[in-house]
């Protein structure tokens, strides 16, 4: 681990990662419902279907427009004209698995109700009353079902240690999925945020991580969080590049005529 700082916003984390856990991550791996947004084309690439990529534009962009992800996509590209290394950017939805919410929401509603009848229990628990209970539990569930799709509310009944546990999982996840440790030399950086969580995380391969100490990636992502909480995340994505890039560019200069081993865009997922 490189470094690992938790910030009041996002976290902050720089972790290296050796090609050893590769195979264990790749393996895990789920389906990739989102590939790319590339606002420039109306194109979708790998299994995206049109209607997927409706589904990523209709959130991505209440954060990103279509001109701030041409931005990013300009950033990377000008970036790695003058190093060998690679940057991906990743944001996603969310990471943390938010399943177990309309239950807890269905109990905490039914126990609202039930402190609040409590009063009036001697006339409520007795016919014809009591045979409406089952009707309720179950107009209840349904309710906590649409409540529970709500971020918000997804976010308060996820603990935060599950959060950060989620997202840093989620984050080496992207970092096989997306072959950022396939790159020549180890020098590939995953900038990950979450948007559900608050949180980002950065993930370099042990080529560029020996050579910085664990104060360079909490600058670079104390920077990121700044950013992510003063809403500017457009700002956050093409700062956190531009860093990253200087620091490749003194360790890792064009030797020969560069080949770009991935593909210079900001990787969009649910």
């Amino acid at each position: 681990m490189a470094a690992s700082v938790e910030e009041d916003g996002p976290l902050a984390e720089a972790a290296a990662v050796g090609p050893a856990v590769a195979e264990d991550s790749a393996a895990a791996a789920p389906r990739e419902i989102g590939r790319a947004v590339r606002p420039q084309s109306g194109a979708t690439s790998g299994r995206v279907t049109e209607a997927a990529l409706g589904v990523l534009m209709a959130w991505i962009n209440k954060y990103l427009s279509n001109e701030d992800l041409k931005k990013i996509e300009d950033t990377i590209s000008r970036v790695e004209e003058s190093t060998s290394g690679e940057i991906v950017p990743v944001i996603v939805k969310r990471s943390s698995t938010v399943g177990h919410v309309p239950l807890t929401l269905t109990l905490l509603i039914t126990l609202l109700i039930v402190i609040v009848e409590f009063p009036f229990s001697d006339w409520l628990w007795v016919r014809p009353w009591v045979y409406l209970w089952p009707v309720l539990l179950i107009v209840i569930y349904y309710i906590s079902h649409v409540l529970g799709k709500v971020p918000w509310i997804q976010k308060i009944l996820v603990p935060e240690k599950d959060e950060v546990e989620q997202v840093h999982q989620r984050a080496h996840l992207e970092f096989y999925t997306n072959r950022v440790n396939r790159t020549e030399g180890g020098t590939g950086i995953l900038i990950f945020v979450s948007v559900m969580e608050k949180k980002a995380v950065v993930l370099a391969d042990e080529g560029i991580s020996a050579k910085l100490p664990k104060e360079t990636w909490d600058k670079i992502l104390g920077q990121l969080g700044q950013n992510l909480r003063a809403d500017e995340w457009s700002k956050g994505f093409t700062s956190a590049i531009e860093n990253c890039g200087e620091h490749l560019k003194l360790h890792f200069p064009v030797t020969s005529e560069r080949q770009n081993q991935l593909k210079n865009h900001l990787v969009v997922k649910e």
